[in-house]
């Protein structure tokens, strides 16, 4: 499994991401 640092960051970015594109 990844670092939970890492696997955190992953989740931010993927939570922003979905996030800007529901935004749209």
């Amino acid at each position: 499994m990844a670092k939970d640092g890492q696997n955190l960051l992953y989740d931010y970015i993927v939570v922003a991401f979905v996030i800007g594109d529901m935004d749209r």
